[in-house]
């Protein structure tokens, strides 16, 4: 639920809010219609593999907005990206994975591929469904946007606002489960101690924790005494505490001679 909350609600919303922001910038700035503005500026916050519009910057001050706002478009996914790979159902999957090579093998090469085909095929079905398209072109269209292949696989494009909304929502769902199958693979114990042989361990060594702890010692009783911590706090609070032992074990004057003679020292008054 995390996750499709973040795809799909969280990061919808901020780029359409980034969007309308930048919306008026570049109708200062290039002299666009707020329309045409903002179809542009979404089609870079979305990363749209087919633009809404065809228009392109052509001031200085257009072109800084294009480069600022291409960082921000490309800060986000990747924070999409991070927060899927950290999400509790990815910890939960990876730590399910068998500790092998063969389980690392199988994750990488059957399972991930797997997913990311099934991702595609119900995307594409959605597109056919939006844009009266057959379920080919559909799924065509959908993997050419995520996979990105050096020429489309095919000719189709949306031409609804469904369908471009549509096309927006998948490019970051797309983005989230990316995160989240490189969170799973890179949590397998074998990446963990690939990672370790080519960066080493970010543990201590015993001796050196053990140095370290006798380092500390002496620096927390200077500190200790300097500020009337640890053995002065305790050297002052002394005769407080004597003090109030005594009152709680004298026997008062009016409880007679007999009394006091037959009450146990050090031991609290009780008349009862």
């Amino acid at each position: 639920v995390s996750l499709l909350t973040v795809c799909f609600t969280i990061v919808p919303t901020l780029i359409m809010l980034l969007s309308l922001i930048f919306t008026e910038l570049y109708h200062q700035a290039e002299g666009w219609t707020r329309l045409v503005a903002f179809e542009y500026v979404f089609t870079c916050m979305a990363s749209l593999a087919q633009p809404l519009t065809t228009v392109s910057p052509t001031t200085f001050r257009g072109d800084v907005l294009d480069v600022l706002i291409s960082t921000l478009g490309f800060v986000m996914l990747s924070i999409v990206t991070g927060l899927a790979a950290s999400m509790a159902l990815v910890t939960m999957t990876a730590s399910k994975m068998y500790p092998t090579w063969c389980g690392l093998i199988r994750y990488m090469l059957i399972y991930t591929p797997l997913a990311l085909l099934l991702l595609l095929v119900g995307m594409g079905k959605l597109m056919a469904l939006v844009e009266g398209w057959s379920h080919r072109q559909g799924f065509l269209y959908m993997a050419s946007c995520v996979l990105g292949p050096p020429s489309p696989l095919t000719e189709v494009a949306p031409e609804t606002r469904m369908g471009r909304m549509l096309e927006m929502l998948s490019m970051i769902s797309s983005v989230g489960v990316s995160g989240a199958l490189v969170g799973i693979i890179g949590m397998h114990p074998k990446i963990t101690k690939i990672l370790t042989i080519l960066e080493g361990s970010p543990d201590f060594d015993d001796a050196e924790t053990t140095a370290d702890k006798d380092d500390v010692k002496p620096g927390l009783a200077a500190l200790g005494g300097c500020c009337l911590f640890g053995g002065e706090e305790e050297e002052e609070e002394k005769p407080l505490k004597a003090a109030q032992a005594a009152a709680r074990t004298a026997v008062p004057p009016f409880a007679g001679a007999s009394a006091a003679a037959a009450w146990p020292p050090g031991k609290a008054w009780d008349p009862m």
